[in-house]
């Protein structure tokens, strides 16, 4: 029987080689997961970033119209933007051509999803593929803006219906066909017919029945005019805000004299959900939306710039029996030396104080037997007697605010369309509309 001597029984010269191998695994494993999980982790976050960004850019496109972008009818730009943003944040290799691109008109919201291939270079040792794809996806939203920094100023859509985004006969956010054609009248001692107002910032969001002091203002007007403007939000529609006159804070016409040139926020008046307070006035304006325009001009209400320079037309008119209407719009009464203005086409001018009928044969004024509409301009021959009578009336033109007499309570503001703008990270919810002051955010 052999013995095993205890030197050989001591021999391990055998259980190198596996001992080499399994550290060796371990070791390769441990590369893999520094190297290639790693690589891997750091463009997965690569390529979460740049889902985010592709897809608030699309949604920057469809808000902004860019490139004529439009949600189901010119997907293009918005599909190039994004592709843009992602090969900016990933790279020539971000794979565009495959990627995924579904717009949600109706809801508003755009989807992306985007993939890499990445190279691994322990891996295969261990028997992985030598590449493998990186994707990620995220979905935006855009719409109108619920938020933004805003001055104290509200927009009138009854009187400034060609400039303003809210319809108040549908109620809805609209596209205006067009640059504002005149300015907006105010005047702090009639609110019932200006364009636009003054608002007490620090009331926003004012229960409907609360009560405001209305008399005095805020005295923080300029601050808000000349400041970045107070931001707020319309937690709901409408929100409710007090008028002010401005009374404590003088010179807020100065204040926005220095702004000319500036885009502002404005807040939109919805007048069919205003609360009244006495008569010829405002208590509580119901903001409905945001309006982005700039600021051309501001003048005070008795300038030639704000009203205008006045003239006066005199015209001959036989009034019989077939023909007692003279309409100072289409029968253009002709004047000595030229010819009067048509009243429709911007020029302003004949109230009914100023329309006056002479007897040419005496030069005596006819006060009575005729009738004058101020809206539809006609004169109208009242009296049985046939008469031929000189017409004459007094007439503005090359105001900002035409159809306006010189009153030093008021103030002119002329604003144009800022485009469409982006102004904040809280849309409201999609309903396929346009939006004007438009908000995008990321909401997977």
């Amino acid at each position: 029987m052999r013995v095993l001597s205890k030197a050989k029984l001591q021999d391990e010269r055998g259980a190198v080689v596996p001992i080499v191998v399994l550290s060796l695994i371990a070791l390769f494993g441990m590369v893999v997961l520094a190297v290639d999980v790693g690589g891997l982790m750091a463009k997965r976050r690569t390529m979460v970033n740049t889902n985010d960004s592709a897809a608030l850019a699309a949604a920057r496109a469809y808000a902004t119209e860019e490139g004529g972008a439009i949600c189901g009818s010119n997907d293009g730009p918005a599909s190039a933007a994004a592709d843009s943003l992602a090969i900016s944040n990933a790279g020539a290799q971000v794979q565009t051509a495959t990627n995924v691109f579904e717009p949600n008109c109706a809801e508003q919201t755009v989807h992306v999803e985007y993939r890499i291939v990445q190279d691994l270079f322990f891996a295969p040792v261990l028997g992985f593929d030598d590449t493998t794809q990186v994707a990620a996806a995220a979905t935006a939203e855009w719409g109108e803006s619920s938020g933004g920094a805003v001055p104290p100023v509200e927009l009138d859509p009854n009187l400034t219906r060609n400039c303003v985004f809210f319809d108040p006969d549908t109620g809805q956010v609209v596209k205006p066909p067009g640059p504002c054609p005149e300015g907006f009248w105010f005047n702090n001692q009639d609110l019932t017919n200006s364009g636009w107002g003054l608002m007490n910032l620090a009331t926003w969001g004012i229960e409907a029945d609360g009560s405001c002091n209305n008399a005095g203002g805020a005295d923080q007007l300029g601050e808000w005019i000349t400041g970045p403007g107070l931001k707020v939000r319309l937690e709901e529609i409408p929100t409710y805000v007090c008028t002010t006159d401005g009374g404590k804070t003088p010179n807020w016409f100065d204040d926005f004299q220095s702004q000319v040139g500036r885009i502002f926020l404005f807040p939109v008046n919805d007048p069919s959900q205003m609360i009244f307070g006495p008569p010829d006035s405002r208590q509580k304006y119901a903001i409905v939306a945001f309006a982005p325009m700039k600021l051309e001009a501001i003048y005070e209400g008795d300038s030639p710039e704000a009203i205008g320079t006045e003239s006066a037309c005199t015209g001959r008119f036989g009034f019989n029996a077939a023909d007692r209407v003279v309409d100072l719009d289409t029968d253009v009464p002709t004047q000595v030396g030229g010819s009067c203005p048509t009243l429709s086409t911007g020029k302003w001018g004949a109230t009914s104080g100023s329309v006056i009928l002479t007897d040419p044969a005496t030069g005596r004024r006819i006060r009575n037997g005729w009738s004058y509409d101020s809206t539809t301009h006609e004169v109208t021959w009242n009296a049985a007697v046939p008469q031929t009578a000189d017409i004459s009336y007094d007439w503005r033109s090359g105001g900002a605010c035409p159809g306006h007499d010189s009153d030093p309570n008021a103030k002119c503001m002329v604003l144009s369309w800022a485009g469409r703008r982006l102004i904040g990270t809280d849309p409201e919810e999609g309903d396929g509309g346009p939006c004007l002051a438009c908000s995008v955010r990321l909401i997977e």
